[in-house]
């Protein structure tokens, strides 16, 4: 890379850097007037570089190198993001209610039965409405979906075994495409083929939308193995000792 490239590098991947971490290390107030203005400041400019970075990179640097600062900024993110979902399950929780009994569909670990990751334990399924609106506010579609029918969790809620093959094929799938996406790139830059980099580009994209399903999805089954890992052994249903 030219020197130009690395100075832009440089600047964005710290400014990003700094930002993310501030949020995962300090305990920042949710009050804007709450926080410190150099916190303020390096929030700004964390989000200003992720914006350089999404969108006008490609322009500055070539597609090449623009595609690369994207899924390295996009990869912070997700980083920082899992980090914070990690250091906020370390945390002392608050006592909870015990979940009533008729909330439980099993109090032996199945991974085959419901789970929810917020109440820590296999509920029954509950409905809640979800909504679009438009950009005015009003709501133009809604329909019922499944969550848990103790804290009407609908992301947290889940088959762990269905989970489990989930991020199975979304690893297959990532790989497929990485290798999609490295290959175009090496075509595009060897011959200068710009099919090779149109297609490399759009790998890439697709890339990183299954790259964020698979980090959901280690994180789901994250939830559940630390929950298992957790409960008295040996189990009373074999089932349970599944493959990570």
């Amino acid at each position: 890379m030219q020197p130009f490239d690395v100075i832009i590098f440089t600047v964005v991947l710290t400014a990003v850097i700094l930002a993310c971490g501030q949020t995962v290390l300090l305990k920042l107030s949710k009050k804007a007037d709450e926080v410190p203005l150099i916190n303020k400041i390096i929030g700004m400019l964390g989000l200003g570089a992720a914006g350089f970075a999404l969108f006008v990179s490609p322009v500055v640097l070539g597609e090449q190198k623009g595609v690369v600062l994207m899924l390295l900024v996009l990869a912070i993110v997700a980083a920082t993001a899992l980090a914070g979902k990690i250091k906020k399950s370390r945390q002392p929780q608050p006592e909870k209610e015990p979940i009533p009994e008729r909330a439980i569909s099993s109090h032996e670990p199945d991974p085959k039965v419901a789970w929810c990751g917020h109440c820590r334990a296999h509920t029954i399924a509950g409905q809640t409405t979800a909504t679009h609106r438009n950009e005015h506010g009003a709501v133009t579609s809604s329909y019922p979906v499944a969550c848990c029918g103790h804290c009407q969790a609908r992301m947290l809620w889940n088959v762990p075994s269905d989970i489990r093959q989930a991020k199975n094929w979304t690893v297959g799938c990532a790989t497929v495409v990485g290798l999609i996406t490295a290959a175009s790139f090496i075509l595009g830059a060897l011959w200068n083929n710009v099919f090779g980099l149109l297609t490399g580009t759009f790998a890439a994209a697709l890339f990183v939308v299954v790259l964020g399903f698979l980090i959901w999805f280690l994180f789901l089954r994250w939830q559940w193995r630390k929950w298992l890992s957790q409960q008295p052994r040996p189990f009373s249903i074999d089932r349970t000792r599944e493959p990570v």
